[in-house]
């Protein structure tokens, strides 16, 4: 997209705001992180925006239009952190806003401010930087057409979902248990992409996302698996891997009751129940959908710090309920404590 299409574009009718008197403007977009930054930067929460925007700039479906006000956003958050700071102008915070503003002008020269009625001093300071990039850019010279790249190949929703499967069982077996909670909330950012990722492009840039994750996991690369996360993790060393009976696969002669509250049960579980959702978005995208694949992604959250058996009835309780949910809107088959594999063939 050209920058002159960007600007227009992030400052003309795709912009929303919330209600009246609100500062921040922002563009429709399926990345639901985006509004929530701006209500956050609304609300004066600017270190709550910030630690967001990685999960934001993660978004594998964002259009050079989201990346741009993402850039700006970030300049705008840490510029007014840094305001705050004795060492304002040489502050960690003030070294990260005139980086992101710069990227924001790489992509588009006569990009505006997302926050209505910036301080003078941000006004200056952002045009400042406008002029600087301006003098530096090399005189323009009539480049010969290319050819455009050829168009991704398309890869099925239910492909996704077996990539996605592939790709937690060997993030479980790097971390000899319980997924870390980074490892967890980037796996649930991938699950909701996949959802709503629809066209070749969106769906070959989620599948290239797994294969990057697959890759560092099956290596066994922690550094790897640290530069997709927000925030440092490592795997349990051996000597600390637990054998708890609810990690194990459950044995024939547990009673049915115990089989369905083992976390491996409910892990299949719920893992199959995603998986689902995924598959059904490739027939139409519905709010309902989005509004199931959050409840279950909940419920796995839930699982991954559930101690006892009672707190694992209570998520097998939601479960059912999201069950009869999913047998209404998506034609999903109850299976409820049934702990057998689930076919993707047939409903």
């Amino acid at each position: 997209m050209a920058p002159v299409l960007i600007v227009m574009a992030l400052s003309g009718c795709a912009l929303t705001a919330h209600a009246a008197g609100a500062e921040t403007t922002f563009p429709k977009s399926p990345n639901r992180f985006i509004p929530r930054i701006a209500r956050q930067y609304d609300a004066l929460e600017f270190e709550a925006a910030i630690e967001m925007l990685p999960r934001a700039e993660r978004f594998t479906s964002n259009t050079d239009r989201e990346r741009l006000w993402l850039d700006l956003m970030k300049g705008v958050l840490h510029y007014r952190l840094s305001q705050g700071k004795p060492n304002g102008p040489q502050s960690e915070d003030a070294r990260i806003a005139e980086a992101a503003f710069r990227r924001a002008l790489e992509r588009a020269p006569d990009a505006i401010l997302p926050i209505r009625n910036p301080s003078q001093t941000l006004t200056q300071y952002f045009e400042e930087l406008r002029a600087a990039y301006r003098q530096q850019l090399p005189v323009q010279q009539t480049a010969s057409p290319e050819e455009p790249p050829p168009p991704p190949a398309n890869i099925s929703k239910e492909d996704l979902a077996k990539k996605l499967r592939k790709m937690e069982s060997a993030a479980y077996e790097w971390a000899g248990g319980r997924l870390p909670p980074p490892v967890s909330a980037a796996f649930r950012d991938l699950y909701d992409q996949a959802l709503v990722a629809n066209s070749p492009k969106e769906k070959q840039t989620v599948a290239g996302e797994i294969d990057t994750w697959m890759r560092v996991l099956t290596d066994k690369d922690t550094r790897g698996v640290n530069s997709l996360t927000p925030t440092p993790v490592a795997p349990q060393p051996v000597h600390a891997r637990s054998n708890h009976l609810s990690d194990e696969v459950p044995r024939s002669t547990f009673d049915l009751m115990l089989k369905s509250l083992t976390v491996y049960v409910l892990t299949q579980r719920v893992r199959g129940m995603k998986q689902w959702l995924i598959i059904q978005s490739e027939e139409g995208y519905s709010r309902q959908l989005v509004d199931l694949l959050n409840r279950v992604s909940e419920q796995h959250l839930e699982l991954e710090t559930a101690e006892t058996s009672h707190e694992r009835m209570g998520i097998a309780i939601t479960l059912d309920r999201i069950e009869g949910q999913m047998f209404i809107h998506t034609g999903w088959r109850i299976r409820g404590s049934d702990p057998r594999p689930i076919s993707f063939a047939s409903r």
